[in-house]
């Protein structure tokens, strides 16, 4: 008697339960999940019982089951289903029947239907200043498990340069404040996350810029320069840049050989690269063409004047300038300056031929 009583007293407990699945923090997509711990052990190969215990969140007992030998693990069936979208806790004890080894907690969420949250919308201008404070309209999740906004900010090449991840809850707005350098276009995505799935990314592309700069020149691409237009005659200009971005309209002035204006156009709508424009019909002549773009509240420096003809070819030289004298074509006159050209030559030549003969005679009285 003695002696069962000190062997008794030498007894040890069974092994600490291991829990396998599901394990703390996990998502299960099961109403009726399987739960699994490691087939427990007893130093004294004693026979051991199981029993799992699940409880709430907030560790209030639900009810418990007995476990079922696998083999290598011991199990038990979830008959009762357990609520979409809520936590439940679990644990499990190991007996010898005179000694009780207790498991740790788990805790695992139970979601069969899970939706995206709602996409995040940016608000405000996209064209900020250099310290800007931008405000997102948070993404909303359907299933109410509170949201993350993931927010990114990136250069124009789509190269990440800053992150963030925001914890919110429900609609709302949601700001990121920012350093941007100045005259610099940024990309700002943002994604709302319920930390199971997430929903699609929204961009907008922002302007950093803390004061308005005039836009660029633009360049008169047509008609050619110093050469006839074509008919009907279309000024042709190449779209000015704009150092913020802003949308650009374009003044032009077509001027004739003194400098007058003879036709002009303002507010004129950019077009997909170039920018075109029909003046008046004009008369034959040499005519300029200047052009100035303009972002609403500052105007480009004037672009380079191009000079062009109507009813002219291209004209160069001392013709040119008598040809572009007269708004003519210098073909005929052309002609007739080479007459009057030819004329001369042959007067030089026959003085020359006067002055040999006189001295051929000179030499016979000799």
């Amino acid at each position: 008697m003695i002696l069962l009583m000190a062997l008794s007293a030498n007894a040890a407990a069974p092994d600490v339960p291991t829990l396998s699945a599901p394990l703390d923090g996990t998502v299960v997509a099961d109403h009726t999940p399987e739960l699994r711990l490691d087939q427990p052990s007893d130093a004294d190969g004693d026979a051991l019982t199981t029993t799992v215990f699940l409880e709430a969140l907030d560790g209030t007992p639900l009810y418990s089951l007995p476990g079922m030998d696998g083999g290598a693990w011991v199990s038990v069936q979830i008959v009762e289903p357990i609520l979409e979208d809520t936590w439940t806790c679990w644990y499990a004890e190991v007996s010898d029947g005179a000694e009780t080894s207790v498991s740790e907690t788990a805790c695992f969420f139970v979601t069969v239907t899970n939706d995206a949250p709602s996409m995040p919308q940016f608000l405000g201008d996209t064209w900020v200043g250099t310290s800007p404070t931008v405000e997102i309209q948070n993404g909303v999740d359907a299933e109410e498990r509170g949201e993350f906004q993931i927010l990114e900010l990136r250069d124009r090449q789509g190269r990440l340069l800053e992150s963030t991840e925001l914890s919110t809850n429900g609609a709302g707005v949601s700001t990121w404040s920012l350093s941007l350098e100045e005259d610099t276009p940024y990309i700002l995505r943002a994604q709302a996350t319920d930390g199971l799935r997430r929903s699609e990314w929204t961009e907008v592309r922002l302007f950093a810029s803390a004061q308005n700069n005039a836009p660029e020149a633009p360049r008169v691409l047509s008609p050619a320069q110093d050469r006839s237009a074509p008919s009907p005659l279309v000024i042709e200009v190449r779209n000015a840049e704009d150092p913020e971005g802003d949308e650009l309209t374009y003044r032009m002035e077509l001027m004739d050989g003194a400098g007058e204006v003879v036709d002009s156009v303002a507010g004129l709508s950019e077009g997909e690269g170039s920018t075109e424009w029909a003046p008046i019909a004009l008369e034959d002549g040499r005519y300029s063409v200047v052009a100035w773009a303009e972002d609403g509240e500052l105007e480009s420096p004037a672009s380079m004047k191009r000079d062009f003809y109507i009813g002219a070819a291209s004209l160069t030289g001392g013709g040119a300038e008598e040809g572009a004298g007269s708004g003519r074509y210098a073909g005929g006159g052309g002609g007739g300056a080479g007459c009057s050209t030819s004329s001369s030559s042959s007067s030089g030549l026959g003085g020359l031929l006067m002055a040999g003969f006189g001295l051929l005679l000179l030499r016979r009285r000799d």
